[in-house]
């Protein structure tokens, strides 16, 4: 059983291009209540992915090769955390996030897990990628 008193969790967030969602995500995370750091893993963006990541003093950036397990890879390599969480630039996490995965972590069957999606703006695109 993990000991989870303070826990650090690392947010490892893959980007490419994500201008449009990261400022966002990134100020979703920094109101989470618990111990975490935040990690922005930038796969070569042409877009102000890397300026909007750098305006927040708390979240560590790293550039890596492209390819978001790449990406992910270099982020762990990175982190401080005794525990990673891997999250799109464009998804938002739970307010009680911390308390969620500490709770499982106290459980010997858990080894991983994830949280359920939920679209805030239906779209018909997102509609065609994720049927099949």
């Amino acid at each position: 059983m993990v000991q989870v008193q303070n826990i650090k969790i690392s947010i490892v967030i893959p980007c490419l291009n994500e201008a449009g969602f990261l400022e966002k995500t990134i100020e979703n995370c920094l109101k989470l209540h618990g111990n975490f750091e935040i990690i922005v893993v930038d796969g070569g963006s042409i877009d102000d992915t890397l300026t909007i990541a750098k305006e927040f003093k708390n979240v560590k950036i790293f550039n890596s090769n492209k390819g978001r397990a790449a990406q992910m890879n270099y982020g762990a390599k990175k982190a401080n955390g005794e525990v990673f969480l891997f999250l799109h630039a464009d998804t938002f996490l739970p307010k009680n996030t911390y308390n969620l995965i500490t709770k499982h972590l106290q459980e010997p069957e858990y080894i991983g897990g994830s949280f359920r999606l939920r679209r805030i703006h239906p779209s018909k695109y997102v509609n065609l990628v994720l049927r099949d």
